[in-house]
This record gives C-alpha cells, sequence and structure tokens, in this order.
C-alpha cells in the first residue's frame, strides 16, 4: 500500500481522538516544566548496560527517565533503585508482550498518556541508542530548531526525529570488558531510520498513532528532521546537528543473546535470525564523537 494512503487513512482515524488530544495541549502546553527533557524506554534483562546508558543521558542533559520493565529476570530492578529512590527514574513494571511490537507500543502510550503534563520533551529511544548532540546540548538543538521554524513558517515545533547512526561489532567476538561508548567506536554511517523526542501534549499518544519510530503530532504531521524537513521517513539524511548511535549489536556474543531474547514467542520471524560473524559488519568508519564522554562517564558509572 503506497506510503500517502496510510498517511490520509490515520489522519482520518486520528479526527476521533483529535479534540481530547488539542484541549489537554491548549490547557498544558506551556514555557516550564518539572522536567525538561525525559526519556521513555521499555527494558528486558539489560542490567549491563542500564548504569552507562543512564549516566550518559544524564550528562547530555536528560532529567527523568520513564522505565517500563516488561519482565526482567537479571538484576534491573535492583540496579535502578538508587535512581527510583532519588526520583531520577520512574519504574513501571509492564509484563506481557503482544503482537509484533504492539506490546512496546501500548506501555509507550500508558505512560506517555500519564506523564505528558509534567514533561516538555520526552525521548523514545532503547537502551541500545544514545542521543548525541553534535556539538550543543539536545536542548540547544531542539530550541535552535525550533526558532528557525517559528522565524520561517510561524509554527510551533511538536517533535524531533533523529537520524540513527548504525555500529556493529567493532571486530569484538565476545563481550569485552569497559563501557559500550569506548569499545565500540566503528560504524556503518547514517540511516534512513530514526528515534523521536517529542512534545508529549502534541502527540496523539494511542494506538495505532504512536508507533516506535514516528508518532502522529497535531498538526498531522509526523515531526522535523534537524534540517526542518516535515516528512522524516523521506528526508535527506543529515546528521550534522544530533544522532542517535544505535549499538545495534555490541560483540557478537552479545548479539547472539539479544537475538535469542527477543525472539521468544516469535520462531517464524527471520528478522531474528542470527547472521555469520563478520568483524567489520556496520564496522567501517572510526568515529571518535564519543571520546569527549569517556572518563567522566567511567567515574560516574563506578561510583
Amino acid at each position: 500500500m503506497p506510503k500517502s494512503v496510510v498517511h490520509l487513512g490515520a489522519r482520518l482515524l486520528s479526527l476521533r481522538d483529535y479534540p481530547g488530544v488539542l484541549i489537554n495541549y491548549l490547557c498544558h502546553d506551556r514555557d516550564n516544566f518539572p522536567v525538561e527533557l525525559g526519556v521513555l524506554a521499555r527494558i528486558k534483562d539489560e542490567g549491563p548496560y542500564l548504569k552507562e546508558w543512564i549516566e550518559y543521558h544524564r550528562m547530555a542533559g536528560v532529567g527523568k527517565f520513564y522505565l517500563c520493565d516488561n519482565e526482567s529476570s537479571d538484576d534491573t530492578r535492583e540496579i535502578l533503585e538508587p535512581y527510583i529512590r532519588e526520583d531520577v527514574v520512574e519504574y513501571f513494571y509492564c509484563p506481557g508482550t503482544g503482537k509484533g511490537n504492539s506490546g512496546q507500543i501500548r506501555d509507550y502510550a500508558n505512560v506517555v498518556r500519564r506523564v505528558r503534563n509534567n514533561v516538555k520533551w520526552l525521548a523514545i529511544i532503547d537502551v541500545d541508542e544514545f542521543i548525541v548532540p553534535v556539538e550543543k546540548t539536545i536542548i540547544d538543538v531542539i530550541n535552535d530548531l525550533q526558532a528557525d521554524i517559528w522565524r520561517k513558517e510561524h509554527k510551533k515545533l511538536f517533535g524531533l526525529a533523529i537520524r540513527w547512526v548504525q555500529y556493529g561489532y567493532g571486530g569484538h567476538y565476545t563481550k569485552p570488558d569497559g563501557l559500550v561508548i569506548e569499545n565500540f567506536r566503528k560504524n556503518g554511517g547514517a540511516v534512513n531510520l530514526v528515534k523521536s523526542i517529542i512534545n508529549p501534549r502534541a502527540a496523539f499518544y494511542k494506538l495505532p498513532f504512536l508507533p516506535v519510530h514516528t508518532p502522529m503530532y497535531l498538526d498531522f504531521g509526523f515531526g522535523r528532521t534537524e534540517t526542518g524537513e516535515q516528512n522524516p521517513r523521506e528526508a535527506s539524511i543529515s546528521v550534522n546537528n544530533i544522532r542517535i548511535n544505535h549499538y545495534f549489536t555490541k560483540s557478537y556474543e552479545e548479539f547472539y543473546k539479544k537475538i535469542e531474547r527477543n525472539k521468544i514467542g516469535y520462531p517464524e520471524i527471520t528478522y531474528y535470525t542470527i547472521p555469520e560473524y563478520d568483524p567489520n559488519d556496520m564496522s567501517q568508519y572510526e568515529d571518535p564523537i564519543m571520546d569527549k564522554y569517556v572518563t567522566a562517564l567511567r567515574r560516574a558509572v563506578a561510583g
């Protein structure tokens, strides 16, 4: 089915929820919020990676994390407990799956509805994704883009769609010691896939309008790219101002475990077939962009 038809159908279906979202937006959207930038993620058995991921994003300006725990069986809750006590993490226990990624979208929708009037901007990402502003802060990138769009079009920014830069094995067959960001410095370049930082009051938070990558907003659009383009799915690939480092595989050993975990309940899906080990897969380009964070992040993770 053509994308234009899908987009039109989604816009027509969203009309039933439009009044409620618009009324909430008009009543609650403002300049100041208890949390300026938050992160929403659904997690499952991510214990070894959580502290690095949280501490990095705190350094990048994230004030709060809204985490949906999908029945973790490792030490996830123990690792998160200090952050929960400090009110850095708001923890939600989210059991069950769902067809395809509908369980994930359901959990996202529930949390967005609960927290939308307490957080100004909300990034929806995974624990293998690190939002990386190239020069300024994440909030600076958002504010600069908002100012540019307002100046040119007199329109509000409802969501920023950020391109992935894909990281592979980086020559690691087994899990190395140390930080993810220091061990995996090679990538395969930027790709035509995005994750979003949303204005949660302007996004449709019911199914099917809050997909994993790009939600629909009050203007019936799907957000803007860093260059201001309005259709992120078809826009040019640009990572000059902000990007998401997607550590998709990490080592081959870690990737194998990830695939085995994710395919539970979906053994027929070929996406969950582990490929043969290629040390250079998505690892063609040496990239030092995260080096400046390593020393401080080591201290934060060790503390």
